[in-house]
């Protein structure tokens, strides 16, 4: 809810301040000890536990993280200590140009659907919050049924099985009310312009795209390389060669479980955000009306798959992949298929995405101009 945003953040960073049989001094000196790490996060589609420890101490971190999702104290005092971290963190978001450029840009780009809150929250509905809304929050979303349990790494199955058992095996099940959010794309561009006293300006060009299962997410992946993949996309290439002043360009896809957005986005001065508006424009109209080059596309299969294996390096690398997609409903073994949904798309996919998701019509346009001496 509007009123209560932030809710999930501040439960994740309460909840592995201490439980019921380690206070959250004895769990960080048990874990240094140890060399090994345990914590929690939050984002828009979950909340979750993430810990690290050398294989030999697999019983231990188990027992560890057990007793974080089962008992946690998630007391008064380390709620209010955490609600002022988390003030703090929005001050230093609202002094961030490209920040608030993009916490703007999701609230003109969407006016219903809770993408448009910001994760971090905001100090009004912090503040209000109290413990009884955390703990009425773990008692709804902390479930076994609504929980996924990934472990990566060196260790026996079987022993491990074992000990998931005898921690969670008695967990109760429980009905838990998970809703989906829907709204249409705007029908026509909608515009914001902010002004921050910094001497850099930033230019945001925002869509409503294909979520995690839309069967145009691959040729987005697509779209996402051609325009904004380092310095060979075209963004790049385009504004950093015709303008010179770009700090930072590119193009972000951002997948998620009712929604994805698709983001242009620039870091340069005043004087060249119209003309790098009119980069944006042109290139998204010579995808809609061009096949992209076989060379191009075939550079960009090349870049989408050997990112993503680059990508599954380390055992947490594969347990977190591993972890989303099975709770997201795509299934634990996804992305095994990646490099087959890569293949999977042509040139004439490409083209029909962008026809059907990216007319400037569809977009949330944010300019945040720089006044340096203000």
């Amino acid at each position: 809810a509007e009123s209560l945003n932030g809710l999930s953040q501040l439960f994740a960073q309460v909840w592995t301040k201490g439980n019921t049989n380690k206070s959250e001094e004895q769990l960080l000196k048990e874990l240094e000890l140890r060399g090994a790490s345990a914590g929690a996060f939050a984002g828009r589609n979950s909340v979750g536990i993430s810990a690290k420890a050398l294989a030999e101490d697999m019983p231990f971190i188990l027992n560890i993280v057990a007793d974080i999702i089962q008992k946690p104290l998630l007391a008064q005092e380390a709620i209010d200590e955490e609600k002022k971290k988390m003030f703090v963190d929005i001050d230093e978001q609202q002094d961030d140009i490209r920040e608030t450029t993009f916490k703007k840009m999701m609230q003109v780009l969407f006016k219903t659907h809770p993408l448009r809150l910001d994760v971090k929250g905001a100090k009004e509905s912090i503040a209000r919050i109290t413990r009884a809304d955390i703990l009425k929050y773990y008692n709804a979303y902390v479930k076994p049924n609504n929980m996924i349990i990934t472990i990566a790494g060196d260790f026996n199955k079987d022993d491990v099985v074992a000990l998931l058992k005898q921690r969670f095996n008695n967990l109760p099940k429980a009905a838990v009310a998970l809703q989906e959010f829907k709204e249409d794309a705007p029908g026509e561009m909608q515009y914001a312009k902010l002004s921050m006293p910094k001497e850099q300006a930033v230019l945001a060009l925002a869509f409503q795209a294909p979520s995690l299962k839309g069967k145009d997410r691959w040729a987005f992946e697509y779209i996402s390389s051609i325009l904004g993949s380092g310095l060979g996309g075209r963004l790049f290439v385009k504004v950093r060669d015709q303008l010179g002043k770009a700090y930072t360009v590119g193009a972000r896809y951002n997948p998620m479980l009712d929604k994805g957005t698709f983001t242009l986005f620039v870091l340069t001065t005043n004087d060249k955000v119209d003309s790098v508006k009119e980069i944006f424009l042109h290139e998204l109209n010579d995808l809609e009306l061009n096949l992209v080059s076989e060379d191009e596309f075939s550079k960009a299969r090349q870049y989408l798959k050997g990112s993503f294996n680059m990508g599954l390096d380390t055992p947490a690398d594969i347990a977190y992949m591993v972890s989303f997609d099975e709770l997201y409903g795509l299934g634990f073994d996804f992305h095994k298929q990646h490099d087959s949904n890569v293949n999977s798309v042509s040139r004439e996919d490409i083209r029909q995405a962008v026809k059907k998701y990216l007319n400037s019509n569809q977009a949330a346009m944010v300019i945040t101009q720089g006044e340096p001496g203000k």
